[in-house]
């Protein structure tokens, strides 16, 4: 094997988990994007000096490195031919609360929702908040510059990360924060590299500040290429603003200080109702004067998507049947009275000037949350599609001056509809952001070409409207190829120096940001893709057969939250390896012929997926709708036709029978259940040790049943299962 020897190494020198098997490998390939690159090795750190010691090791072995966190990024910005550091599963606290200066310190494994759970008891929250939050991690929020549906009130990462503790590539730790003038230069004698990255800053400003100044858009929602917008600003310079949106391109967080932000006391929604896209566009800007929390997008793509999905089935009964475009505005206040007064205001100036075709206010907090999370599930509804010509991410993420959205939409839909293309729409409208999913084919060749097409025209559109090609989720391989378009030459020369800086071998997540990786390569799914080796023993007609049945799982990751029912296995280990997305990712490369041994009978496949207990949470929590159970039966009968049936199974399946043997001595049964003998007998047969069996009652149910003294003159009947 060409790695064992970093294998070894890892494993020696580190005490959390190292996997260089081939499954680990395919599980890790894949984010929520439409790449698939299989990485050399992956390592789930169980301290920081566990990550220190794995980028040294990687160091020595001229390996790249690419942090990761759920993954749910959707630019392919966290996969690659490289060591991954998965720092969710143990580096994952938080690290210190200071309520008086607004403040929280946490490790890069902490999720979103974890925290804003911690901060609630004394009214605070993060202020960015990303429509993943129940499994987004804060390292990869500052890697994307993240910043959700209330950026008008709380902006990005970058307008709230404080200072970073950042490991370099060379293993050495440098620590990001606020630098008055006379440091700053006094760094920059520092014969370290840290003194390096202070000199390159220097150069930058001094060089390149003006080129900066045009080209860099005004606009609220801007997060294509690194922030050089930051560092021209006046002393006292705050240096970890340049590691939100980097990518892990710079470094590794250790630890992430944050300001919090006080929550909203009392909030309501108002729901406008257009017919039209464009009439919907021109209303952002009258409701933005009215300064609320949020406005968001949703089309009819969404809300028909919405209808049909069984996670969101009884909580749309504010949804109105004639719904085509749906606008929300949020308001929030400190008192009850001043949100009326807000929303009367809102009110009355809706229906005087004739904005939307319907208004109507919600106040109750169940329908509000209702409403949030139909907004949430956009992508994944979007997705959930039974057809392989699916809502692609890939001009998703187009950011424009909210005053300019009506125009840019116009020529956008109007170029849309020239190529043939319908595409899902939503997005942050009054921050100028939208996500538009053309649906596509990517196993059609001319559709690869054809999206290059669009993706270069609409490039075009965003640079005369004065925007950008990212909002929020980053450049990752899918926009990084174009900033020399959007930037022009000398700025993408100043994000090298930049990068060479930070990371001089050039081996933090390479191909991102800098020295791209092509566009068209990698994809998931592609023109080469072979017909699967499955032949199904159920029927998948309904789900559009096996093959795309599997390939529902779009990566989201929703099976990574902690509430719900989806996904136990996962809840209980914390391990991307028993998520519904590994499975499915396990049985993608298995159909595909990916692996070693691409047949039904694989052992390691099974493995993946015996943790799956079959409970359908997916089938309903999952906004794809996968049906992992559904699978799990299938690939069990696949798997059993040639490794046969095991006892355990044997045992259960006639379980009743079993059962009416030993009822004939049950007290000798029960003798036997608390001997160490019978414990490890038990695991023979498939048991945990651990797992206590069930005494058996001395007395039958039958029996007992027919001394029974039935009670008489009833009406009703009892059924028993």
């Amino acid at each position: 094997m060409q790695f064992k020897e970093l294998e070894k190494d890892l494993k020696t020198h580190l005490s959390g988990d190292v996997h260089f098997d081939e499954i680990s490998r395919k599980i890790y390939s894949v984010d929520a994007s439409i790449y698939e690159i299989d990485p050399i090795g992956i390592v789930l750190p169980r301290s920081k000096e566990d990550l220190i010691e794995a980028v040294k090791i990687a160091k020595k072995h001229r390996i790249p490195i690419i942090p990761r966190g759920a993954a749910t990024g959707i630019t392919g910005g966290c996969i690659g031919k490289a060591l991954i550091l998965d720092t969710s599963k143990y580096l994952n606290r938080i690290l210190h609360i200071d309520y008086a200066n607004e403040s929280v310190t946490c490790e890069p494994g902490v999720v979103q929702d974890v925290l804003n759970a911690t901060l609630a008891s004394h009214g605070y929250r993060l202020g960015p908040d990303t429509s993943t939050g129940n499994r987004a991690t804060l390292g990869g929020m500052l890697a994307n510059n993240s910043a959700g549906a209330r950026s008008l009130r709380y902006g990005k990462m970058v307008d709230h990360v404080q200072s970073v503790e950042l490991l370099l590539s060379c293993g050495s730790l440098m620590t990001c924060q606020m630098v008055d003038e006379e440091s700053f230069n006094q760094k920059q004698t520092l014969d370290n590299s840290e003194g390096r990255i202070y000199r390159t800053l220097h150069n930058i400003r001094q060089n390149d500040a003006e080129e900066i100044e045009l080209r860099f858009p005004k606009i609220p929602r801007r997060v294509s290429g690194y922030n050089l917008d930051e560092l021209i600003k006046p002393f006292p310079l705050n240096i970890s603003q340049l590691i939100a949106g980097s990518e892990g391109t710079l470094g590794i967080c250790t630890e992430i200080t944050m300001h919090i932000s006080k929550k909203p006391m009392h909030t309501a929604l108002g729901l406008l109702y257009f017919h039209n896209l464009i009439t919907a566009m021109h209303a952002v800007m009258p409701l933005l004067s009215h300064q609320p929390l949020a406005i968001e997008m949703i089309d009819h793509q969404i809300i028909d998507a919405g209808r049909r999905s069984p996670p969101l089935k009884n909580k749309l009964e504010w949804l109105r049947t004639d719904a085509k475009i749906l606008i929300f505005v949020e308001f929030d206040a400190q008192t009850l009275e001043e949100l009326n007064q807000k929303l009367k205001q809102f009110q009355d100036d809706i229906l005087t000037r004739s904005i939307c075709d319907h208004l109507h206010i919600l106040t109750n907090a169940s329908q509000i949350a209702h409403v949030w999370e139909m907004r949430k599930a956009g992508l994944g509804l979007l997705l959930s599609k039974r057809s392989y010509s699916r809502a692609i991410a890939f001009i998703e993420d187009v950011a424009v001056p909210p005053e300019n959205l009506a125009s840019f939409m116009q020529k956008l839909t109007t170029y849309l509809q020239s190529q043939g293309k319908e595409a899902g729409i939503y997005g942050h409208v009054g921050a100028g952001c939208m996500h538009v999913r053309p649906y596509m084919d990517l196993r059609n060749p001319k559709e690869l070409q054809k999206m290059q097409q669009i993706m270069d025209a609409v490039s075009s559109l965003v640079l005369e409207e004065g925007g950008s090609m990212s909002g929020e989720h980053g450049d990752g391989r899918v926009r990084s190829w174009l900033h020399e378009k959007m930037f022009g030459e000398k700025i993408v020369h100043a994000f090298q120096e930049l990068k060479t800086a930070f990371d001089p071998d050039l081996r933090m997540n390479p191909g991102k940001i800098v020295f791209p990786t092509p566009f068209l390569e990698d994809f998931r799914q592609g023109p080469q893709m072979q017909p699967s080796i499955v032949s199904p023993f159920l029927d998948f007609t309904r789900e559009g057969g096996f093959d795309l049945s599997v390939d529902l799982c779009n990566g989201n990751g929703r099976c990574r939250k902690g509430e719900g029912t989806m996904c136990p296995s996962f809840q209980a280990t914390q391990d991307e390896y028993d998520t519904t997305r590994a499975r499915a990712q396990a049985l993608r490369a298995l159909i595909r012929g990916d692996l070693a041994n691409s047949t039904p009978s694989n052992v390691e496949v099974h493995a993946v997926l015996d943790l799956c207990l079959e409970c359908k949470g997916c089938k309903t929590e999952c906004p794809s709708q996968v049906d992992m159970a559904k699978m799990k039966a299938e690939m069990t009968y696949q798997y059993q036709q040639k490794h046969g049936i095991p006892l355990r199974s044997r045992l259960f399946g006639q379980i009743g029978r079993v059962n009416w043997l030993l009822s004939h001595m049950p007290t000798f049964f029960n003798w036997l259940l608390a001997k160490q003998w019978f414990k490890n007998l038990q695991t023979w047969g498939g048991i945990a040790f651990e797992r206590s069996l069930p005494p058996l009652n001395t007395i039958r149910f039958s029996t007992w049943f027919k001394k029974y003294t039935q009670p008489t003159g009833l009406d009703k009947q009892v059924v028993l299962f």
